[in-house]
């Protein structure tokens, strides 16, 4: 009797504990097998198996980011200038933020510029150390490695900041060496879309300037200018005033291709989202 009292005691006190474990979301092993059971018939029974994204290789390499809506990015090479002054203050007074590819020495010269540039809200790029090699795509790759590494330690040790994106002068590089610098600092290198030939030895004028640019833009474009010519300088608030009036909305280049996310969008269909709605508990 005192055998069969001790079972009774026992088999009440496990089915309290199994009813309060059930309340609690803990289960004794052999209900976890069961669970377990269940929940795999259902799934195989009723749930929809979805896409994993799809990761494509990221980027090396832009000149345009489009389908992203009215979004541009305004660069400005070979600086700074004394005159380059005049254009943060165009850019100040319009709430617009660009980049500056500069080079090494100009930075070191113009310091106050750079510095200016980054408690602005502005990008910084490296354009090289000295601008010297307009060929590096024939270069030997210890001279090109001196010409980056160097720019990208000056700006680091002048602003405090590391450079996220590198522009080759005349846009002379290989995809290897593309391919390379993204390896090695982690940059995005960038070309351009727009080009109002302001780098030629025959100077545009502040009209030409402008027109070229608006004859050219679209959406999602990088626009080259060079903030070393004071004709250039003196283009950018017309040009910028233009670029508002269509419509367009500024952001660095960092910016532009942060919205080219290498992830696909997954495509959700309706009678997926309604089984995930029924998943819901209601209430």
């Amino acid at each position: 009797m005192k055998v069969a009292g001790w079972v009774c005691l026992i088999w009440i006190g496990g089915l309290w504990s199994s009813q309060a474990s059930a309340g609690l979301g803990h289960r004794f092993p052999w209900e976890r097998a069961a669970v377990r059971a269940t929940a795999e018939q259902w799934a195989e029974s009723t749930a929809k198996s979805f896409p994993a994204p799809r990761k494509r290789t990221a980027k090396a390499r832009y000149d345009s980011v489009p389908g992203k809506g009215k979004v541009i990015a305004f660069t400005f090479d070979d600086g700074p200038r004394p005159w380059t002054a005049g254009v943060l203050d165009a850019l100040k007074k319009r709430g617009i933020k660009g980049t500056f590819f500069v080079t090494g020495t100009e930075a070191v010269t113009f310091r106050t510029l750079v510095r200016r540039m980054i408690a602005e809200g502005h990008e910084v790029g490296n354009h090289t150390l000295t601008h010297k090699d307009m060929w590096m795509h024939r270069s030997p790759q210890e001279k090109v490695d001196r010409e980056i590494r160097r720019a990208h330690e000056t700006l680091i040790k002048l602003t405090g900041v590391a450079p996220k994106v590198f522009r080759p002068p005349g846009g002379n590089f290989r995809d290897d060496q593309c391919q390379w610098t993204y390896d090695e600092f982690g940059y995005a290198n960038i070309w351009w879309s727009v080009d109002p030939r302001d780098g030629e030895r025959i100077k545009p004028s502040t009209t030409q300037f402008r027109n070229r640019i608006m004859g050219q833009v679209k959406d999602g474009a990088i626009i080259l200018s060079h903030d070393l010519h004071r004709s250039s300088a003196a283009a950018i608030p017309a040009t910028l005033d233009a670029l508002i009036a269509k419509g367009y909305k500024f952001l660095t280049v960092s910016e532009l291709i942060a919205l080219d996310d290498p992830y696909q969008d997954l495509a959700w269909a309706d009678q997926e989202l309604q089984f995930l709605e029924n998943q819901l508990p209601e209430g």
